[in-house]
């Protein structure tokens, strides 16, 4: 949500990064992500189901909305994983703190580039672990019926599904179109 919110929000929002003796976890992996506010009747989550899973990898998060802003999306790891935000212009931005642009493959190369620091976070025993897990994460995006693996790692259909992972992009792109139209 950074790169799509910061200079929209920059004076508006308050954001903080997580310092490392936080109590609250790094958001990472695949995690739920609850619905909150006008679901399922807000345009960027009306393809969502009340209760998803996303792939995230984050430290930083919005710890004062901007005016006018409006939560779509929570979890218990981060108040604001989702958000539409009335600028002064008249339009709307959107934003989410998870990545729906994220494939399991982009997952896999973020959990190497990071394997010492997700270990001594505890995501992980050691790094040839979590580069274990990469490589499954790799298989499995490129046979996404791979139910062992999946169910190994608690990856759902949310996540496996390409038009389902990306409902909030394809979402935004429907209702750019009408906008485009009027």
């Amino acid at each position: 949500m950074g790169k799509l919110l910061g200079p929209a929000t920059r004076d508006r929002g308050t954001w903080r990064n997580r310092p490392p003796q936080s109590p609250r976890p790094r958001a990472w992996g695949g995690e739920g992500n609850y619905h909150h506010g006008r679901w399922p009747f807000h345009p960027l989550m009306a393809t969502r189901p009340s209760v998803f899973d996303a792939l995230c990898s984050h430290i930083d998060e919005l710890e004062q909305l901007p005016p006018g802003a409006e939560v779509l999306a929570q979890n218990e790891l981060c108040a604001v994983q989702a958000l539409a935000v009335e600028l002064p212009s008249g339009s709307i931005l959107f934003g989410t703190q998870y990545h729906p642009e994220f494939t399991l493959s982009v997952a896999a190369g973020l959990i190497e580039m990071r394997a010492a620091d997700l270990v001594a976070e505890g995501f992980g025993r050691d790094c040839a672990e979590l580069v274990a897990m990469a490589r499954d994460f790799r298989a499995l995006h490129a046979e996404p019926e791979r139910r062992d693996l999946a169910w190994r790692y608690g990856v759902s259909p949310e996540i496996l599904e390409p038009v389902r992972r990306t409902a909030e992009i394809g979402n935004w792109l429907r209702e750019a179109a009408k906008i485009s139209s009027t």
